[in-house]
């Protein structure tokens, strides 16, 4: 990292279910009212990987962005993180906009980002973070009443599909079927979950009237992956 960017590591924003949640900053130095992303890792919504932004973190920072990356309660095999991990994820951005001032943040210049499933979880918080489902778990928070509304998200071939992705892992991860780990449940009736796809969510809870989010979807013409 260059002399021109800062880290901390270990930050916690939130505690939930008795998980202790924490995300690595990495930001500009010296003063400053700087954009800031939220950036959260893939890995299928059951792997831990938090350090999934030290590159692209610091290149941020240098370039004058302040990026926080963090992570979710993650799924295991008797234990569903659905919705979960979005009242994670939504507990991040209030945390952020809540402590600009330490940070250096601007809380009118504030992004989503996310891979893979990050991506998943980063556009339903920008889509629908604040749907009753989403919100009321955050209620007891300390910042659980501050807005989780964004002005940008990204999402990098992230899980928009999670009946595609389900389809995908009968065949090719029988054993190991992330999306019902991931739900606690099959979606073999996927109207059972719909504000679990961004692809559904987009349409009933984006209202005329609500604040502009600019989307930037990057995903590849492959086929869903193995290794989310």
């Amino acid at each position: 990292m260059s002399d021109a960017a800062a880290e901390r590591r270990e930050i916690e924003y939130a505690v939930h279910g008795g998980v202790s949640l924490k995300g690595h900053l990495y930001a500009p130095k010296g003063p400053g009212k700087f954009p800031a992303v939220i950036a959260v890792h893939g890995g299928g919504w059951r792997l831990a990987n938090l350090e999934n932004y030290r590159t692209l973190g610091p290149w941020l920072a240098e370039r004058g962005y302040a990026v926080l990356a963090v992570t979710h309660r993650l799924s295991k095999p008797a234990a569903k993180v659905y919705p979960e991990a979005v009242q994670d994820v939504r507990a991040a951005v209030q945390f952020a906009k809540a402590n600009t001032a330490e940070f250096g943040i601007d809380p009118e210049r504030i992004a989503l980002m996310g891979d893979s499933s990050g991506g998943q979880l980063a556009s339903l918080v920008a889509l629908a973070g604040e749907h009753a489902l989403f919100k009321d778990g955050n209620r007891g928070d300390p910042h659980g009443s501050v807005s989780t509304q964004v002005k940008v998200a990204v999402s990098v071939y992230g899980v928009h599909d999670l009946a595609r992705q389900w389809r995908h892992d009968q065949v090719s991860r029988p054993r190991d079927q992330i999306v019902e780990k991931f739900l606690g449940a099959s979606i073999s009736t996927p109207r059972r979950f719909p504000t679990s796809r961004p692809k559904t969510t987009a349409r009933p809870f984006s209202s005329p009237g609500a604040p502009k989010t600019t989307w930037s979807i990057t995903k590849s013409r492959a086929k869903p992956s193995s290794r989310r």
